[in-house]
């Protein structure tokens, strides 16, 4: 049975896998959230784009390369869905999520 330390360390400092996790989880969530509460991107799909861009960044800077991109990714498909409303032209922001995702 491990003692109280050791629990209070692991809480203290998580594993890479936890944060990798929880940075993915809640980066995710956060894109939607951004992205689909109300009409306001419709009116400034700029400012969608900044905020999904800036969670992104976040996540990676979290949670590491991997998370970064997976919120990217998923920050991407939600623009391209709900704000740009599936026009090709989007297809063309792909690589710049991905790379502040990355970052």
């Amino acid at each position: 049975m491990p003692n109280l330390a050791t629990l209070k360390g692991a809480a203290v400092r998580p594993s890479t896998r936890v944060r990798r996790s929880v940075a993915i989880v809640l980066g995710i969530a956060l894109e939607a959230l951004a992205l689909l509460l109300g009409d306001w991107h419709d009116r400034y799909p700029g400012l969608a784009v900044a905020a999904g861009l800036v969670i992104a960044a976040l996540a990676g800077s979290a949670g590491g390369i991997w998370s970064g991109l997976a919120v990217a990714a998923a920050g991407w498909m939600f623009h391209f869905f709900f704000v740009a409303d599936q026009a090709w032209l989007a297809l063309a922001g792909l690589p710049a999520w991905l790379a502040v995702g990355g970052l």
